[in-house]
């Protein structure tokens, strides 16, 4: 088989697939059989294997989507009016229909992701990165070695925090404003 790219042959191949999606980020398929270009690297997938991944794909989103806040979310009727059509005109469109906007089934009703219907508004398509929206801004503490153990030290971004025996916030243990960070 020739490849579409390059006219180069296609060779079989089977084993763990490295695949990357713009909305839900990287995922692994094992064990699939595919197509690779011996020249571009382009792959060519058979239908069993093209199956697989849309199944995973859908699985990793609705995942992700169930991840999401639930304040979110809004119902059909405001979707709707966002977008300036009716609630009947929302649920008969297609390009909704084939999921360019973000949903989730929360007590039995269909709830609408309100950032995906605004993106939609302006693009038509209403899809955005899903990995970036569900990371949390996480606190830390660091707990100096010292001798005195009725303080400790408080960073919110340990990543970037290059000495972490420069106080940065002095937190002391009796302040019970800080009380919650302790366990």
């Amino acid at each position: 088989m020739k490849c579409y790219s390059c006219g180069n042959i296609y060779s079989e191949h089977e084993g763990t697939l490295e695949l990357n999606n713009k909305t839900i980020g990287s995922y692994n398929i094992f064990l699939a059989k595919y197509y690779k270009c011996s020249e571009c690297d382009v792959l060519l997938f058979p239908k069993e294997t093209a199956k697989t991944i849309a199944i995973k794909e859908e699985e990793i989103r609705n995942n992700l989507i169930r991840k999401l806040p639930v304040e979110d979310f809004i119902v059909a009727t405001e979707a709707a009016g966002i977008l300036g059509i009716t609630r009947q005109a929302f649920h008969k469109h297609s390009r909704i229909k084939k999921g360019f906007i973000y949903s989730a089934m929360i007590g039995g009703k269909r709830l609408y992701n309100k950032k995906s219907v605004q993106l939609f508004q302006k693009t038509q398509d209403g899809r955005f990165n899903l990995t970036e929206s569900i990371v949390k801004k996480v606190e830390y503490i660091y707990v100096r070695p010292s001798t005195n153990h009725s303080s400790f030290l408080y960073t919110s971004n340990i990543e970037n925090y290059q000495n972490p025996f420069c106080t940065e916030k002095e937190i002391s243990l009796e302040n019970q404003e800080y009380r919650k960070y302790i366990q």
